[in-house]
């Protein structure tokens, strides 16, 4: 995979819609998609220099050092199921289960979400 589909841009979509609304982070976590460590958002967020992509302290994965599957599935659970999607109330579908083994705490990090929104399961 080219660096360029790697980049913030190629998602397509707001990362987040609440970031898109301006809301204050500030002491506030979410699970890194890869090993689950609750990193902190907002000013604090660490990200990478050559991807742009959020850059987890605690196992160091960004989007430069993850697998093409791996890429490619949380790119395709990014887009159906975070905040910015009409998924998002729903949760991950059964058809779409197979992706949380390459994204493994992609779901966490959903719930986390979804609980931070006031959203039931």
């Amino acid at each position: 995979m080219t660096e360029n589909k790697r980049k913030k841009h190629v998602w397509g979509k707001p990362l987040c819609v609440r970031a898109k609304r301006h809301r204050d982070f500030t002491g506030e976590e979410h699970p890194c998609y890869w090993c689950g460590y609750a990193m902190p958002i907002g000013e604090a967020t660490l990200t990478c220099d050559k991807c742009d992509g959020v850059f987890c302290p605690k196992c160091g994965k960004c989007l430069c050092n993850v697998t093409d599957e791996e890429f490619e599935a949380l790119r395709v659970l990014r887009h159906k199921y975070c905040c910015n999607s009409f998924h998002f109330k729903k949760g991950v579908e059964e058809s779409d289960r197979k992706l949380l083994i390459l994204v493994s705490f992609f779901e966490i990090s959903l719930n986390y979400c979804r609980k931070r929104e006031r959203i039931e399961k």
